[in-house]
């Protein structure tokens, strides 16, 4: 993550958004964008795709909620199209735009105790945030999830 941070830092000036989606919005080894309209999600796709190849980063997998992008992206060589993105934690479904949990096990053997009832408080409510803050409009290129503040009150 810190030679890809490094790489786009010190490839700002030839590859200005790209590198500064990278630099924002990449988590771990996946990079998550939103897009205002499919000419510029796919503008962005390639110079993103060209900044990581350029440092030695190879896109892998693409995906897109818009039929339009998806064909583009699916006849360029920049990698793989895929039906469906797993990141923190989290399952896109591009073709309805809707963000998935898996559900929350209970074992049913477990101590009940303080700090567990709080652990399966707190990923309920992790998971109602994400929901209420996700459905921002549609997205094109990627999703971004992690952008906004989380100031919900229960």
């Amino acid at each position: 993550m810190a030679a890809v941070q490094k790489h786009a830092r010190d490839s700002s000036s030839r590859f200005a958004r790209a590198s500064a989606e990278v630099l924002r919005n990449m988590y771990v080894d996946d990079l998550l964008i939103t897009s205002a309209s499919e000419a510029d999600a796919l503008s962005v796709a390639k110079e993103t795709a060209s900044l990581l190849a350029s440092g030695g980063f190879p896109l892998h997998k693409w995906i897109s909620n818009s039929p339009a992008v998806k064909e583009r992206l699916s006849c360029s060589s920049q990698g793989v199209l895929t039906n469906q993105v797993k990141t923190l934690g989290m399952l896109w479904l591009p073709e309805v735009d809707a963000l998935s949990v898996a559900p929350i096990a209970v074992k049913c053997h477990m101590l009940v105790s303080k700090r567990s009832l709080l652990m399966s408080v707190a990923k309920i409510f992790a998971i109602t945030v994400y929901g209420a803050n996700s459905s921002r409009g549609s997205n094109i290129f990627a999703t971004d999830i992690n952008r906004e503040r989380f100031e919900t009150s229960i």
